[in-house]
């Protein structure tokens, strides 16, 4: 029998332990630890679904915060966070320096936040909501460089994925008509002012992993918020006239987006009075994120009051619609 005195098994060691810690660090695909391309760098493109855009105000193109984490569903310590544009048709541009995957192979994970002007801590992210502003959370996507197994821009298109950007918040749509007859042609009827209270002030948003969406944000602080509200075509120093009668075809007065919840309370002011702590649920149910509702007040010879608070498509403004999730 031949001898070695040992050097032969030390260098077979590590030789060994070599190997394995180079097929090792190719973990998306050991199949490509010989090709070429392994040495170029390989950007973090992305694409947001088109049925998920609905930042009111700005049309379908928003401008949300991206964040990877090296951690499947842990954002306590992310490994970059960009500010972004989302486009019209869904493509996402980095406003600064463009991020890369890892070079060896490794997954990342990326969730997307809007708006990207919240205060990020621990894994979560603080809003105060004012009513005019969308909040908007996208799960988790996972890639890694390799071709097949990127976030988006494979060669195969079936196997890219798309953020999906999701409401936390609830639309309030208001309308009104005007029913007493003794009132229509004597007096204007136009709301000046709601006044909607105990509205959460403060939104927490958790980052990752949750065990349902319902616990993905949590609501604080009460303040009061006050819906935009339409001016007059023919004078915009007025708000809108409310002239119908007709419950099915209301004047659309304005809109607020609000935390989820069983109810709101009210104070309205208008050209016919004041009045105080209407209420304001949905027909049906809660006011549920991501949904939105018509709110139809009535003026009378008993006052003003609520007749329905009906789903309706989610609108950036006035007349528009804007197809969501």
């Amino acid at each position: 029998m031949e001898h070695y005195n040992g050097k032969w098994g030390i260098g077979g060691i590590v030789s060994g332990l070599l190997g394995s810690l180079l097929v090792g660090c190719v973990a998306g695909d050991p199949a490509h630890a010989d090709d070429p391309a392994s040495e170029e760098k390989v950007p973090v493109a992305l694409h947001a679904g088109q049925l998920t855009k609905a930042a009111i105000g700005e049309g379908e193109a928003f401008d949300p915060l991206l964040l990877c984490s090296a951690v499947s569903g842990n954002y306590s310590v992310t490994e970059w966070q960009k500010e972004t544009s989302v486009a019209t048709d869904g493509s996402v541009t980095y406003t600064d320096e463009i991020p890369y995957y890892p070079h060896l192979g490794d997954y990342i994970y990326v969730i997307g936040i809007y708006p990207s002007d919240g205060s990020v801590a621990d894994g979560k992210v603080t809003y105060l909501p004012d009513g005019q502003t969308d909040l908007m959370y996208a799960s988790e996507l996972a890639g890694n460089r390799w071709d097949g197994f990127r976030m988006y821009g494979n060669s195969d298109p079936s196997k890219d994925k798309q953020l999906q950007f999701g409401h936390l918040l609830t639309q309030l749509q208001f309308a009104a008509i005007r029913t007493a007859d003794e009132l229509i042609g004597r007096k204007e009827f136009r709301i000046l002012s709601i006044r909607i209270k105990n509205v959460p002030g403060q939104a927490v948003v958790k980052l990752g992993t949750v065990e349902s969406e319902d616990e993905r944000t949590g609501w604080s602080q009460p303040v009061v918020v006050q819906p935009v509200l339409y001016k007059d075509s023919s004078d915009d120093a007025k708000n809108k006239l409310i002239t119908s009668s007709d419950p099915e075809k209301p004047d659309q007065i304005g809109w607020v987006l609000l935390p989820p919840g069983a109810f709101y309370l009210a104070d309205i002011e208008t050209t016919v009075g004041n009045f105080s702590d209407i209420r304001i649920r949905p027909d049906e149910g809660p006011f549920i994120r991501g949904l939105a509702h018509e709110v139809v007040l009535v003026l009378n010879d008993k006052g003003l009051s609520v007749i329905g608070v009906r789903q309706e498509d989610w609108t950036d403004a006035e007349g528009g619609e804007i197809e969501m999730n």
